[in-house]
């Protein structure tokens, strides 16, 4: 058992710890640039790459499906009944990230970086699914009560390692769901399972990004702080903050000075 600690202590270390959750298109890769800081960055969407190219604080690596992770043949949701597939496949997305993470790690290549960043979350379940469907034999087929749990746990560990070793900026796409009981449509995590709920529970702050066009027809982007019907997880323990800040990026000042760097790390330093 630990011997009680004071939170004051500056000896203790602290990590900050930041979900970005939104659609397609919201700006949340992007917001990633305003961190202050130096930053690797892990890429699993394939169209992250041009939001943060070009940026001489962020480093990155790009890990996105191959041909052989992709099943092409039809499958029906029958037992058995199905098109063959025509060539042998074995997804290797997850097993080269995990191994380039691995050695890393043991190498303390961390250690030079102020944040590490996964874009995006809900990518990177998909390739640790299609690696799980592969031990288990079933890849190319729907997935099991047993391939959901092996990647949800997988998932989970991911982000328990990560936050437990740096600073950390995650994003998560968001979809629109409807309440059978109630008809409300809501905004929900793509995440699998239980972990839209236990995920969260990781991050210090849960913000949301939206995008709308003003009276000038003008593309202005937004960081939701507070639960609202669409983003229902936002929170931040930063006080007096607004539900909603605009951060729209004026690519002509410091973009530390924006965004992030402005109204979030401003409150946990």
């Amino acid at each position: 058992m630990r011997e009680p600690t004071n939170a004051g202590d500056p000896n203790i270390k602290h990590h900050n710890s930041i979900l970005i959750t939104g659609p397609v298109g919201s700006g949340k890769t992007t917001l990633y640039r305003t961190i202050p800081g130096r930053k690797f960055v892990y890429l699993f969407d394939p169209n992250a790459e041009d939001a943060i190219r070009g940026s001489d604080d962020i480093d990155y690596l790009l890990f996105t499906p191959e041909v052989e992770d992709v099943e092409l043949a039809v499958k029906s949701l029958k037992a058995g009944v199905g098109d063959q597939g025509r060539r042998r496949r074995e997804p290797k997305t997850y097993w080269e990230w995990e191994r380039d993470w691995e050695e890393r790690y043991e190498n303390k290549f961390f250690d030079k970086y102020d944040w590490i960043g996964f874009d995006s979350l809900t990518t990177l379940s998909e390739a640790v699914m299609d690696r799980v469907q592969y031990l288990n034999n079933r890849l190319g087929k729907h997935p099991q009560q047993d391939d959901y749990t092996a990647e949800m746990t997988t998932v989970r560990n991911i982000v328990r390692a990560t936050t437990a070793l740096t600073n950390v900026f995650v994003t998560v796409h968001t979809e629109t769901q409807k309440d059978d009981l109630t008809g409300r449509i809501e905004g929900q995590l793509v995440l699998t399972g239980k972990n839209r709920i236990r995920v969260p529970l990781r991050f210090a702050h849960i913000l949301g990004t939206k995008s709308d066009r003003n009276s000038k027809n003008e593309v202005r982007y937004y960081m939701v702080t507070k639960p609202e019907r669409m983003y229902p997880n936002c929170r931040t323990s930063i006080k007096g903050i607004d539900p909603q800040i605009d951060v729209t990026l004026d690519w002509e000042k410091d973009l530390t000075q924006q965004g992030i760097g402005q109204w979030i790390l401003k409150g946990t330093s």
